[in-house]
């Protein structure tokens, strides 16, 4: 299926960059006209795509998949050593350039070898929190099933507005926001990450009535801050989320009472996309990941390690086989996260499978000493670290800073 086919023809507005919009008929045929611009390219061949949130990436990642080319999308904050490091490993034919970066040609050949690549629709890295970033291959079914079931699962329709200030090169900005809006005929609108600044995005979100919004757990932290200074009326969003990292209970539960909104977590890797998705989200769940959504299948592993497969499951690793084979037991994914299910089959993450302190030979996993202290007064930020012992071989260390000082504690 082309990625044009999944779009509705409407003269609503599809795209806004707040400097300009586009409705869906225009940005078909930009779309089109960008196909014709850029028909020299042959299905497969490899682009490194600059992302700046605007229109203009939008119809550039449209337009490249519709031609079937592999995408490599590169955060515009990388620099020219850093996007060379990657060309080193993962090379690629060409080079698309945001128009703001006038200096430079639009679109510059950077290698003319052959893609290694031959079965992805997408390239994404890993977030590099469990050690160095993997190259990760989707196939273009794996990337349009994940937007279609994600836009159903939150039920967008043509009557939402969706804001996505987290980067375009992410899944979360892509796989989360973007298609999902875009494939339901909802309303998007895109903000730069690096002037994302929370009042500005609480300004939005009243003034332009969003309906969909997720960012990490750190921006309500500083949404909750904002409220203590100014009111802002939030009462547009019916999905108010919050993924990529883990949400405490505390944030959850000031938001709530600043905003009168619940907060609810999604869960996900960019290996399968979107997991879980917390639509309760009451006071009873708010720490809860949710339950899995459809299409996806899961167990959980003697040793509580949560297992999943779907159609959105990604190709492999990039020259990474034997990776690869380690992330994949009996075709599902071992997610490396340990879980636990309630009764009413709702998934909680305790730790990560590798992410624990070894003390006399005892399992010490810090996310769950980091939750007790999230709901004590005077505390403001912390964390767990490992610190070798001799007698016990490890012990946790408590790094603390408490309420209204900068000075870091430890203990």
């Amino acid at each position: 299926m082309k990625i044009l086919d999944l779009i509705p023809d409407s003269d609503s507005i599809a795209i806004s960059d707040f400097k300009n919009k586009i409705n869906y008929y225009q940005l078909k045929e930009q779309v089109k006209t960008k196909v014709e611009a850029l028909s020299f390219l042959k299905p497969r061949d490899v682009v490194w795509v600059q992302c700046v949130n605007t229109i203009d990436t939008m119809i550039n990642y449209l337009a490249l998949w519709e031609l079937g080319i592999c995408i490599i999308p590169i955060d515009p904050q990388l620099g020219t050593l850093e996007i060379q490091a990657l060309q080193d490993e993962l090379p690629a034919q060409f080079f698309l350039r945001h128009p703001d970066f006038k200096k430079q040609e639009a679109i510059q050949t950077v290698s003319k070898q052959n893609s290694e690549i031959l079965d992805a629709y997408l390239v994404q890295l890993s977030s590099g929190t469990t050690g160095r970033p993997k190259i990760i291959l989707i196939s273009n079914e794996a990337l349009l099933y994940r937007a279609q079931c994600y836009r159903d699962e939150l039920g967008l329709t043509p009557k939402d507005k969706t804001l996505c200030s987290v980067p375009l090169s992410h899944s979360h900005g892509i796989d989360c926001l973007a298609l999902p809006t875009l494939f339901a005929g909802g309303e998007l609108y895109l903000s730069d990450p690096a002037t994302s600044f929370p009042y500005r995005i609480l300004e939005w979100i009243q003034e332009t009535k969003i309906t969909y919004f997720s960012s990490l757990p750190q921006m309500y932290d500083l949404f909750n801050q904002m409220a203590k200074q100014k009111k802002y009326d939030l009462s547009s969003l019916r999905h108010a989320f919050c993924g990529s990292a883990a949400l405490s209970e505390n944030t959850a539960l000031e938001f709530n009472k600043l905003y009168n909104l619940n907060l609810k977590q999604g869960y996900g890797l960019a290996e399968i996309g979107v997991i879980c998705a917390n639509f309760k989200a009451d006071s009873n769940h708010y720490t809860s990941i949710g339950r899995p959504i459809p299409g996806i299948e899961w167990n959980v592993a003697s040793d509580g390690e949560l297992m999943v497969k779907s159609k959105a499951l990604f190709s492999g690793y990039y020259k990474n086989f034997a990776e690869t084979e380690n992330r994949m037991e009996n075709h599902f994914l071992k997610t490396e996260d340990l879980v636990s299910v309630d009764d009413q089959g709702f998934f909680y993450i305790s730790g990560r499978k590798n992410d624990f302190i070894n003390v006399l030979g005892q399992k010490v996993y810090p996310k769950e000493i980091e939750e007790k202290l999230g709901i004590i007064e005077g505390v403001a930020e912390y964390c767990i670290t490992a610190q070798d012992d001799t007698q016990r071989g490890q012990i946790p260390v408590l790094h603390l800073v408490p309420t209204n000082q900068g000075q870091d504690k430890s203990q």
